[in-house]
């Protein structure tokens, strides 16, 4: 397939892979920033608006066979479980496995942690 419709039927369970993570259960997620320019930072974001903005640009995903050095750690933290996401500009790296997004999620993540400040 050229593209997953998804994300939801890659990040898989830690506990159970056969059971995927519905997107809608995230109840917060923690941003930890790795650029250079700025020392080590975190956000955590409650707010309802601004998960279902991220996790929806984790919706449509094509597998890219390139490394990259990650500007941001990304955690989903569901009621039991979190899921550890790795984020370069509009390149996602889950569990060794490199997807391109659609839309720049390392952009969205800057304008985030920027206004948090």
């Amino acid at each position: 397939m050229k593209a997953l419709a998804v994300i939801t039927f890659i990040i898989l369970l830690s506990s159970c892979q056969s059971n995927a993570i519905k997107m809608d259960e995230v109840e917060s997620i923690r941003i930890v920033s790795n650029q250079r320019e700025q020392p080590q930072d975190t956000v955590v974001i409650t707010a309802i608006d601004q998960i279902k903005e991220i996790t929806s640009m984790l919706e449509n995903v094509k597998k890219e066979p390139v490394k990259f050095l990650a500007d941001y750690k990304v955690e989903l933290n569901f009621k039991d479980s979190t899921v550890i996401l790795f984020v370069r500009n509009d390149l996602l790296n889950n569990q060794g496995i490199t997807y391109k997004l659609e839309k720049n999620l390392g952009k969205r993540l800057d304008e985030i942690t920027k206004a948090a400040h």
